[in-house]
């Protein structure tokens, strides 16, 4: 028995005792021992899952419940068995369950690869097919001898080619091609490579058309454009329009007054003919100066527009028009210089030297005073020039005008074109014949030393 006296000295009083509830004295089974431990560790097992426990709880509950009616108190240790290994399940056994399998990550990137790769084959048999079309129709139009297409619907022209002598198988395609005979060289040399045709081409004045058929050119090359009746006419380097137009009528080719017409008449289709100021001797310095083959069916129309072709196909090669214009000078103003040079100079190398003159002078706003000019302007060839004839007021005559004469005084040359808008770097203004033979200057800087080269030029004569 309990002394009630000690009861005092707890912390209960005797009516909390008389309240508690009492002590079980039965002793628990290992089962409940097992249980209760077993519980505790589920509890926390399941507090650290969460939905995972919950989810293979109710998947095996009914097994549990099941084993724990038949075996009684083994129940409870099946069940905290089977606990124990339901949360120690690899994560891999978990994906057992009834779950669609994913697709592999790279299943949309493949897919895309095959569309892309498809898309590109589409792309380049487009382009090798029309690669294939495109090189049959070049193919095609190369061996076809349709040489001159693009004037099938044009008026038929009378089209004039002087082939110089000398001239290799490409500069004469080159001329066929420059004047509107055929479209394009490269084909028509290819033709002629294909089928061996030029070694027998020969030089001379053609008149073709722009409807003539690629046989027919052939055989006018090969046969020679000179007739038994054509007559040829040299135009020589620093002649004038006057002379030229006297030598055609000599010969019976045409009357002077003819062909003066003629090289009045803008009717020429050539840009730089449009672009000539008015004035008398409209074409004089354009008629370039050649050998021509003149037919006895040519007309001075013919003729002038014979040398005009001419003077193009010089003034293009040498990219005169281009030069001058870098000079701040048109193709007329180095036509005109050219013509200067022409009738100032014999011997060939001073060329550039009296173009820089010429230049420098025009820079100083000197008047350029040459002597050739004043000849022109008198109308006649002179073999002197008197200080009278210096006072003739004449728009040619460089004494009299400032700048540059109002137009070409002869027919200059390919050299004198050249120098024209390629002239020396110097400081000459002046200049004096000091060789009577071979037509040498001596240049001079100032006005002092060309005095003094003047004086002993005319001591030695």
């Amino acid at each position: 028995m309990t002394n009630d006296n000690n009861l005092n000295k707890g912390s209960f009083s005797r009516n909390d005792l008389n309240n508690r509830v009492p002590r079980k004295t039965t002793t628990r089974t290992t089962t409940d021992r097992t249980r209760s431990t077993t519980g505790g560790t589920a509890d926390r097992t399941r507090s650290t899952t969460g939905g995972t426990a919950d989810r293979t709880r109710t998947t095996i509950g009914g097994t549990a419940d099941r084993a724990r009616t038949t075996t009684g108190g083994k129940t409870d240790r099946t069940r905290s068995t089977a606990t124990r290994n339901v949360f120690e399940k690899k994560p891999t056994d978990r994906k057992t369950t009834n779950k669609t399998p994913n697709k592999p990550k790279n299943s949309g990137k493949v897919k895309r690869k095959k569309s892309n790769f498809a898309t590109v084959a589409k792309i380049m048999l487009v382009v090798l097919i029309v690669l294939v079309v495109a090189v049959s129709l070049f193919f095609k139009k190369m061996n076809s001898t349709d040489v001159n297409s693009s004037a099938k619907n044009k008026p038929e022209e009378t089209i004039s080619v002087n082939i110089e002598s000398g001239s290799s198988v490409t500069d004469i395609i080159k001329a066929l091609e420059d004047n509107g005979v055929i479209d394009s060289a490269f084909h028509f040399k290819y033709l002629c490579k294909k089928m061996g045709y030029g070694p027998e081409f020969k030089s001379g004045y053609y008149t073709f058309t722009n409807h003539m058929s690629f046989d027919d050119i052939i055989k006018a090359l090969n046969t020679g454009a000179s007739s038994i009746n054509a007559k040829k006419l040299t135009v020589r380097e620093g002649e004038w329009l006057s002379e030229i137009a006297s030598d055609l009528e000599s010969q019976g080719v045409c009357t002077a007054k003819e062909f003066l017409t003629a090289a009045n008449s803008r009717d020429y289709d050539y840009d730089f003919v449009a672009k000539i100021p008015e004035r008398d001797n409209l074409l004089e310095g354009y008629l370039f100066p050649a050998t021509y083959s003149i037919e006895e069916n040519m007309s001075a129309t013919d003729i002038v527009n014979m040398m005009l072709a001419k003077f193009d196909q010089v003034v293009k090669d040498n990219d005169i028009e281009a030069q001058a214009k870098k000079l701040n000078h048109t193709l007329d103003d180095a036509v005109i210089i050219a013509s200067l040079i022409e009738g100032e100079v014999k011997y060939a190398p001073e060329r550039t030297l009296v173009s820089s003159v010429i230049y420098n002078r025009l820079a100083k706003n000197m008047k350029l005073q040459l002597d050739d000019s004043v000849i022109y302007s008198m109308g006649k060839r002179a073999t002197r020039v008197l200080y009278s004839d210096l006072k003739n007021n004449d728009k040619h005559n460089t004494y009299v005008v400032d700048g540059l004469p109002v137009g070409p005084i002869n027919s200059p040359s390919e050299d004198s074109l050249k120098a024209a808008v390629n002239p020396d770097s110097t400081n000459y203004i002046y200049y004096v014949v000091e060789n009577t033979t071979t037509g040498q200057h001596h240049f001079s800087a100032t006005y002092e030393e060309h005095q003094q080269a003047e004086a002993s030029y005319k001591s030695q004569n």
